[in-house]
């Protein structure tokens, strides 16, 4: 259970970089597939879907993340807030939230 709160109180402290509303690519980048998505209820009730898009993916086109394994050599995303903006964020910032499946079952998680 300690994982589980360590985890969640990971989401309690995150910011992005820049809000990057005026970014020409934006619709571009919102119909291709996200790294992930993250739907997160607060304790009002209120909903948000946040979509992740690698930024280097975007930018050099050849190259493809698709695990949490891959998030050492991601640097940042471009993260969307459903019906809200759209930010530029540091992978080193969003880390804590997105650990390997393995980091709440073994004895010495990975971080």
């Amino acid at each position: 259970m300690m994982r589980v709160n360590t985890y969640l109180s990971g989401f309690e402290r995150v910011a992005a970089e820049s809000i990057v509303n005026e970014n020409k690519g934006r619709d571009s980048i919102l119909s291709l597939v996200p790294f992930c998505t993250f739907t997160l209820k607060d304790i009002q009730g209120n909903i948000k879907e946040c979509t992740f898009h690698v930024y280097d993916d975007i930018l050099i086109g050849d190259t493809k993340t698709r695990t949490v394994k891959d998030m050492q050599d991601i640097d940042r995303f471009f993260l969307h807030v459903k019906g809200g903006d759209f930010y530029l964020a540091q992978r080193r910032v969003f880390s804590r939230i997105m650990p390997e499946y393995r980091y709440f079952f073994e004895a010495n998680p990975v971080k």
